[in-house]
């Protein structure tokens, strides 16, 4: 038996510091977080209330397990849902009250998450003392949100102590003596108005389209001064979302970009480099690896994952906790995320340039995309992309994507041109301000909308080139970017807009697996990567005698 206590979470949290444990480097600095914050709690004025946090741990004791082969039997906390609870709940600030308010935990699958949550439901519906409760389980819909709230209901009903003072009624616990409840709340649900919130448990945070449901709960917290909602979730196939948006949040307050004390984040995950066949990194994903996720089971489906793609999109998102596109989308975006570089555009002043336009209609994203082939004997190309969208139509075009395009454009990822329609000219202007910094050799462009400008920059002096959309056209290329982007030989700048773009294409295939983008059938704007493989046409042109960049080379000769 684990001692349920703090030691036993503090003792865990140094063994990951001491690389005793295994862990991924955000585990890691989530934990060292923890030490930081209590060397610097003069400072800060945060301090960590180990009775308050054992109170928390102590809970667990009147809480059984309902299913399965432990049913019946009171739930022991893994030391890493130990540490968790402890943070959560231990951590106070100035006034004493709770430091934390939110909390983003990601897990992989079968690490026992749904039923701790539940206990930590019933905690804050009881356990916490606060007067006139509101507790709900939330999920995109209310059966999804019952997931949590129906174990709480079993849980109680297998305690002799909890069922005596807890009430279980359709679709709502309660202790009447404190005025306190718990409901499941879907989007779907009949009102969310007039909340009152204490505690939220959002399920899976990753299926949330938008944060419509977090921002409901969030608001209704305004009136309380412990109010902890808390997401845990499992990886996504969708790297454009709210929970990605939120999991990024977590991800730069413990790489230090910046602090918010009043919110507590762990991701337990692989590292970028760690081969996701090998059994001895499974636990950085799986802190319970050997108790509710066997290891027999990993074996057999890592085995099936490395005959099938959407095996292994399964087996890299449920059981390793990675975010990565769908089987249906073309780009692989873990090897696009290892093609990612810190380089200014500065960096490549004076280099020989390819360019590739992709013109969408005047109310639309436009793109001109960068191609740098390799200089000096060096493997890696390198590209990015300037984009351009009319800035009247940004808000409604955000709406509409669910992307952040406006804060996009805030970083300067995205040009916004003035009014509803792009003015062609501004494009113009800055490829010719470019021209300055690069040697610019060719344009590829899209005839597609592109015509005006094609013939303006041609009058320029620039050597520009139609590239037809075809297969017989894209298919060499499209292989070439791709064999570029698995053997990481070609170095992006780490665009959200590019990176977004990337994980959004799909490709249509002919019967002879030939294949092209798919503008139609693609899960978003793809205007970026349209662009790069244009700038790749005309680089292959030019230098299809000078210079082999096929990935499955030892390297690259001139």
């Amino acid at each position: 038996m684990i001692p349920q206590t703090v030691e036993t979470a503090i003792q865990y949290a140094h063994e990951i510091l001491d690389s005793k444990i295994i862990s991924c480097e955000l585990t890691w600095l989530a934990i060292k977080r923890h030490f930081d914050d209590l060397e610097r709690s003069e400072e800060t004025k945060l301090y960590f209330d180990e009775e308050a946090a054992q109170h928390a741990i102590d809970w667990f004791k009147f809480c059984r397990h309902s299913k399965g082969q432990w049913a019946g039997n009171i739930i022991e906390l893994s030391p890493w849902q130990l540490f968790c609870t402890a943070m959560m709940f231990g951590w106070k600030n100035e006034k004493g009250f709770r430091r934390f308010r939110t909390a983003y935990i990601e897990v992989a699958r079968k690490n026992g998450k749904s039923t701790w949550m539940s206990g930590i439901a019933l905690y804050l519906l009881l356990g916490d003392l606060e007067s006139g409760a509101e507790v709900y389980a939330v999920a995109t819909k209310k059966d999804q949100a019952k997931i949590i709230f129906n174990d709480s209901v079993r849980m109680v009903k297998k305690s002799p102590e909890l069922r005596k003072i807890i009430k279980s009624r359709t679709n709502i616990l309660s202790r009447d003596l404190i005025d306190s409840i718990f409901k499941p709340l879907g989007q779907d649900s009949d009102t969310e108005d007039g909340l009152n919130v204490h505690g939220a448990l959002v399920d899976e945070l990753h299926a949330h389209k938008s944060s419509e449901m977090w921002d409901v709960m969030d608001s209704a917290t305004g009136s309380r001064n412990e109010s902890l909602i808390i997401a845990v979730t499992t990886a996504g196939v969708q790297r454009t979302c709210f929970c990605y948006d939120k999991r990024t949040y977590i991800a730069n307050i413990l790489q230090g970009v910046f602090e918010d004390p009043t919110v507590f984040g762990i991701i337990y995950t692989l590292d970028e480099e760690d081969d996701c066949f090998d059994p001895d990194v499974w636990n950085k994903a799986n802190p319970n690896l050997g108790v509710s996720v066997l290891l027999d089971d990993m074996i057999r489906l890592s085995t099936t994952a490395k005959n099938s793609i959407n095996d292994k999109i399964n087996f890299l998102v449920k059981k390793l906790n990675i975010w990565v596109n769908s089987a249906k989308s073309w780009i692989d975006l873990i090897a696009w995320g290892k093609c990612k570089r810190d380089f200014s555009i500065e960096d490549l002043r004076g280099r020989t340039c390819y360019l590739g336009i992709d013109l969408s209609s005047k109310i639309d994203f436009s793109a001109v995309a960068y191609l740098f082939p390799p200089i000096n004997n060096e493997k890696h190309w390198h590209c990015f992309v300037d984009y351009y969208y009319p800035e009247d139509n940004i808000l409604k075009r955000q709406k509409e994507t669910k992307v952040p395009l406006s804060v996009w454009a805030e970083q300067g990822h995205i040009k916004l041109i003035p009014g509803s329609i792009i003015n062609y000219q501004y494009i113009e202007d800055d490829i010719e301000k470019r021209s300055e910094q690069f040697n610019i050799q060719s344009i590829g462009y899209d005839p597609y909308n592109a015509t005006q400008l094609s013939f303006k920059l041609d009058e320029a002096g620039f050597e520009v080139k139609p590239v037809r959309q075809g297969i017989k056209t894209l298919n060499e290329p499209c292989k070439e970017l791709e064999g570029l982007i698995t053997s990481g030989y070609l170095l992006h700048n780490d665009n959200p807009v590019l990176n977004w773009n990337a994980s959004c294409v799909v490709v249509e295939p002919d019967r002879n697996g030939n294949y092209l983008p798919s503008k139609g059938k693609s899960a978003g704007s793809i205007d970026g990567i349209a662009a790069i493989i244009d700038a790749l046409v005309v680089a292959l042109e030019d230098l299809v005698d000078e210079v082999s960049i096929y990935a499955n080379c030892d390297e690259i000769t001139f």
